[in-house]
């Protein structure tokens, strides 16, 4: 029998929760200015893109694969 792991459905939605760019800024321990600019040179997480001004927001899900992507073992490799 295959082993089959079903996914939580309230952990899904936590996955896909937005924030705005301040909401992430807090969310990751950053300020919403180091967020925008690593935005602008493509380093930041990944964002979506809302239409009529509403402006850019975040998924948890790619915070966190950002911030888990961000370790280091020494302060040297930083």
């Amino acid at each position: 029998m295959d082993n089959i792991v079903l996914q939580d459905d309230h952990k899904g939605d936590a996955a896909l929760t937005e924030f705005t760019t301040s909401e992430a800024a807090r969310f990751l321990g950053c300020s919403a200015g180091y967020l925008m600019k690593a935005r602008q040179i493509g380093y930041g997480p990944a964002f979506q893109r809302r239409w009529k001004r509403r402006g850019i927001f975040y998924l948890r899900r790619d915070l966190e694969e950002w911030r888990r992507g961000r370790r280091y073992l020494s302060t040297s490799d930083c």
